[in-house]
């Protein structure tokens, strides 16, 4: 079971990104460095979401941390509202 992080809006708090700073030695005016980043299975991204909770997400944000059984996964967005994919969630259609 993988974890992955989604942003239903648009930003971390600034907590949480004074926490990530702490871990990861990141520029602390950076907030939204992890959300435009590839990798939201980063293990201090995750920790920080589920210690902080609610508190974890800026004004404009709703960050949740949800889970995939797949290896391979894409976020999709719409209007800042992301969606995750996964290969089995593809329905093909034959010409």
């Amino acid at each position: 079971m993988h974890e992955i992080v989604l942003n239903c809006c648009y930003s971390l708090s600034k907590k949480a990104v004074e926490w990530l700073a702490a871990k990861e030695a990141l520029v602390k005016d950076n907030y939204y460095f992890f959300l435009y980043e590839d990798d939201r299975t980063n293990p201090n991204l995750i920790k920080v979401v589920k210690e902080l909770g609610s508190e974890a997400s800026a004004h404009c944000s709703k960050l949740e941390i949800i889970t995939s059984d797949s290896e391979l996964y894409r976020i999709t967005e719409y209007d800042g509202f992301e969606s995750l994919e996964t290969p089995e969630m593809i329905h093909w259609k034959k010409f």
